[in-house]
């Protein structure tokens, strides 16, 4: 018995559909280990960034104690504001 031709065209356009699903399927998942690694490698970087912005840190106090007037005040500042923080941070800890 020959297939009616809107069932037949029903039955092509859901397997077509079935097949798009799948391959999208596929593609989210890959799209998901792309982000993953992205978002891991975001967090390596930040990480990395913060290390660097504290050695530099560590360098300018450094160079700021046997340096000219201007970095010394700049190395001033920075150990007052280090001191300001380190200050708030034992207020948090005695609430």
């Amino acid at each position: 018995m020959a297939k009616h031709p809107v069932v037949a065209s029903l039955t092509e356009k859901v397997g077509r559909l079935i097949e798009q699903n799948v391959r999208l399927e596929r593609e989210c998942a890959e799209l998901i280990g792309q982000r993953d690694k992205a978002k891991s490698e975001n967090r390596r970087l930040k990480e990395e960034m913060q290390a660097m912005e504290h050695r530099l840190s560590l360098l300018e106090m450094g160079s700021g104690m046997s340096g000219n007037d201007e970095e010394v005040k700049r190395a001033r500042q920075q150990i007052n504001r280090l001191v300001r923080e380190i200050d708030r941070c034992i207020a948090m800890m005695n609430k």
